[in-house]
């Protein structure tokens, strides 16, 4: 199997979701018994060793669309174990981390004992072993998201250049490969960012000529952004943005087969989405207030309830292009030179107000309700008709359409309102 991604470039890169849950689920010897033990009840003990640490769980087990869920865990059945573990390491996180994202989507028995085997085991991680963080200062945490962000450069790292900012609420990270470390690169980017979350109301950096220029000092006064910078040679003060620097090092490392546009992507994706393990929730969640979507969602049956729900739509619309007068001749809007309005046929309804006609030439066009106007001979002063004019058999109405009469052409020459030579 290829290597997985939390945003993948191609379906192969994750290739099951929620339905092969459910199919997998209903094949497990095992978990067809917790089914059964879930929709008629759980005996008061088990003596299988392989449904105990299920019974363990029994409160919190429950079954939707075929799939057990523990809460709102998905539980995965045996052969999709190992393909779900990859997934959840694929951003080469510690074992903390790695147990966080878990936690936010799937559960099976042992999940933990799984993860630390995973995570020793693993030969990026091992290769890429960094010794312990020295004692830093450690800041106060701010009530409220994006009202401290922390910023530093990191590189030249494997021949690119970072800046790196990280807010200090919700440890959401923003990384950008930059060309120079100049304080016009450094002020460009805050704007993108301030664009997006708004403007903070302290910056921390350290004492780099980027960041203590004249022209930045102008920047963040303009902005009443307070700037703090940390002590002279001790850059460990910025200590938050010092750790998101190792931590995009060593993301960047381990992804080395895969291209800049889509490293940079997939490793922000995997920080944001990640709870931190101080806080049990992801940055995304602490500054957006919700969980924002990966392909490990995918797994989890309310995925499968959406798809249910885009097919119902469809089928409905389907119906209703049935129902509609294809066929009928009309009067369409004309944007070329010419008369304002030219004959022609409906040929295919293709969406709640939009029709395929065609022209007296052959050609197929679009044309909304609002462009199209029916025929009629016997309605002489249709333009003032309250419907404007349209069809209410298209536009209103997909009853059985009425016999459509075509006027004369001193009629629709009348109706228009075009004065006769």
């Amino acid at each position: 199997m290829s290597e997985i991604l939390l945003m993948a470039e191609k379906p192969e890169d994750f290739p099951f979701d929620a339905q092969h849950i459910a199919t997998e689920t209903q094949k497990d010897k095992t978990l067809s018994q917790i089914i059964h033990y879930v929709l008629r009840g759980w005996p008061t003990r088990v003596r299988e060793p392989e449904l105990h640490t299920y019974w363990l769980h029994r409160s919190e087990l429950s079954l939707q669309d075929g799939c057990l869920l523990l809460g709102n865990r998905v539980v995965v059945p045996p052969p999709l174990r190992e393909a779900t573990l990859r997934a959840l390491h694929k951003m080469h996180s510690g074992i903390v981390q790695t147990k966080a994202l878990a936690r936010s989507y799937v559960w099976w028995p042992y999940l933990n004992e799984n993860i630390e085997a995973l995570v020793s085991q693993c030969n990026k991680c091992l290769e890429h072993r960094h010794m312990p963080p020295r004692t830093q200062h450690e800041w106060i945490t701010p009530t409220r998201p994006w009202s401290r962000i922390h910023i530093d450069f990191a590189g030249p790292f494997q021949n690119k250049n970072f800046l790196i900012i990280v807010d200090a609420y919700s440890r959401w990270p923003e990384v950008f490969i930059v060309n120079n470390m100049t304080s016009a690169t450094v002020i460009r980017h805050l704007r993108t960012v301030f664009a997006t979350h708004g403007l903070c109301e302290i910056l921390v950096s350290d004492n780099g000529t980027a960041f203590v220029s004249e022209e930045m000092r102008q920047f963040l006064d303009s902005n009443k952004i307070r700037h703090i910078t940390t002590a002279p040679y001790h850059p460990a003060t910025n200590g938050l943005a010092e750790r998101m620097v190792q931590t995009v090092k060593d993301k960047i490392r381990k992804m080395d087969y895969l291209t800049w546009d889509v490293k940079i992507p997939n490793m922000l994706l995997g920080l944001r989405a990640t709870p931190c393990a101080g806080t049990q929730k992801s940055p995304a969640e602490l500054l957006m207030n919700r969980r924002i979507r990966t392909l490990l969602d995918t797994l989890h049956p309310d995925h499968i309830q959406r798809r249910r729900t885009d097919k119902q739509i469809h089928v409905n619309c389907q119906r209703r292009n049935r129902e509609t007068n294809v066929g009928c001749k009309i009067r369409y809007r004309n944007y070329a030179s010419g008369p304002n309005w030219l004959p022609g046929v409906i040929v295919e309804k293709t969406g709640p107000s939009s029709y395929k006609v065609q022209t007296e030439g052959g050609l197929i066009i679009d044309r909304h309700i609002d462009q199209i106007i029916k025929i009629t001979s016997h309605d002489k002063d249709s333009s003032h008709d309250t419907d404007g004019g349209r069809d209410s058999n298209i536009s209103r109405n997909d009853e059985s359409p009425d016999i459509i009469e075509i006027p004369s052409e001193e009629s629709w020459a009348e109706m228009l309102g075009i004065p006769k030579n």
